[in-house]
């Protein structure tokens, strides 16, 4: 959804929408009405509602995708299926019953099949690519016992959005860890971007993350059909945040601390991060050049 809305080059990281329950466009939208995950007491910025995993605002920025709820629809599956995930399922393109063509599948995960880790650490990567999508392999290459090449692997790979807009979507993955719900990915001083999730009841939660380095996901979840009740997740995404962090700590500990590699068309600028204006005091965040805040901040600040 965020990709998508960067990727506008109209909407950026201080875009703001209410993260108040109601007030959505669409009248689907509006007899759903999804619940407020955050406080719902009033603005926030893209930037924001992604690191506090507003689903308020994910649906009023999904919502501006589009002119219409198809339209939003057709863009969000196009960017799924342009980052290689392959269980969305398009009744426009499928004859099943089963379809994820609704905003509560697209924006807040609900899909019939759902997404593998693998998928999810695929698309996550293409992030942490500038952009490029590569498709999972298990082997690089075969050789001999004296280096003779048997066979090479030669994934696909594709370009899914620009470099600028990659670059601009890990700085708002980066807050989620410094700002919002993914304090637990940490992994010392090198740089990780990601996200958490977290199903209905917590039954599933999620994290995916990078690094200039490495990629991954960790999933959590209580099987549904059993005989036993289902059980919430302890902790909730921050358990799956946790795990990461335990897997992907030893594999960077004698790694050299390396910063994501900022593309030429990508500039800084301090925001406020509830009402989007420009502060002095603000967090730094990445715009493409062309795109800017649009105001300056009216929030006042207090020293300590």
């Amino acid at each position: 959804i965020y990709t998508a809305a960067i990727d506008t080059l109209e909407m950026t990281q201080s875009t703001v929408f209410s993260d108040a329950r109601g007030g959505y466009k669409f009248k689907e939208n509006r007899k759903w009405n999804p619940s407020t995950t955050t406080a719902g007491a009033g603005n926030m910025t893209l930037r924001l509602g992604l690191a506090k995993s507003s689903n308020t605002v994910a649906v009023k920025t999904a919502e501006n995708l589009g002119e219409s709820y198809q339209d939003c629809i057709d863009v969000m599956m196009d960017y799924l299926k342009n980052f290689g995930i392959t269980t969305v399922v398009d009744s426009k393109t499928n004859s099943s019953n089963t379809t994820d063509r609704s905003f509560p599948s697209l924006v807040l995960g609900g899909m019939a099949y759902g997404i593998s880790p693998l998928e999810m650490s695929a698309a996550y990567g293409a992030l942490a690519n500038g952009g490029v999508y590569i498709e999972p392999t298990v082997f690089t290459t075969v050789s001999t016992y004296n280096g003779e090449l048997i066979v090479k692997s030669t994934p696909q790979e594709h370009r899914v959005v620009d470099e600028e807009v990659a670059y601009v979507m890990t700085d708002m993955l980066k807050a989620v860890l410094t700002e919002g719900t993914g304090s637990d990915a940490s992994i010392g001083k090198m740089p990780v971007a990601g996200k958490t999730g977290t199903t209905n009841n917590k039954y599933c939660v999620w994290f995916v993350g990078y690094t200039p380095y490495y990629v991954g996901a960790t999933y959590i979840g209580d099987d549904a059909g059993t005989s036993i009740a289902r059980r919430s997740v302890v902790g909730t995404s921050g358990t799956a945040a946790k795990l990461w962090s335990n897997v992907m700590a030893p594999i960077h500990e004698n790694l050299t601390v390396a910063k994501f590699t900022k593309p030429d068309g990508v500039y800084f600028a301090k925001i406020n991060t509830t009402d989007g204006g420009t502060s002095s005091y603000g967090v730094s965040a990445a715009f493409v050049e062309g795109t800017s805040p649009s105001r300056a901040s009216s929030y006042q600040f207090t020293p300590p």
